[in-house]
């Protein structure tokens, strides 16, 4: 089942629409020792275009670029694909992101963003087996 969380997706409407849906770890607050996963979608798009581009970028909460769209380190996807994958403990604990994807048809241009939050692990508990 596919999960679009309306309030957290900004769309720009150009000549189609772009959308980005969180495929795993989709929570609130995401939890960094999990994969993210989210999905590019150009809704008007036909799947045998060949013309079509996906470019995402990741912005800290000052929307300032805080990846290089150059380091692979950080994803198991790459930065130009429909998908983009984080790996495990690649997003800083409590820390807030943006990712946001161009798609690019032709000449007409779609963004879309997805605001994104870290958790924290937990911390100062114990745990007892009786």
């Amino acid at each position: 089942m596919q999960e679009i969380i309306p309030f957290r997706i900004h769309i720009n409407f150009e000549r189609y629409l772009s959308l980005i849906s969180c495929k795993a770890n989709c929570k609130i607050k995401v939890n960094p020792q999990e994969r993210l996963v989210l999905e590019g979608i150009c809704r008007n798009c036909k799947p045998w275009e060949t013309n079509v581009t996906y470019k995402w970028e990741l912005l800290n909460d000052a929307q300032q670029y805080a990846v290089q769209n150059g380091i692979d380190s950080y994803t198991t996807t790459g930065w130009n694909g429909r998908n983009l994958a984080f790996r495990v403990m690649s997003l800083e604990k409590d820390s807030d992101y943006t990712a946001r994807l161009t798609v690019q048809r032709g000449t007409a241009i779609a963004t879309a963003s997805y605001a994104i939050g870290v958790t924290s692990p937990p911390y100062d508990g114990s745990c007892a087996a009786k």
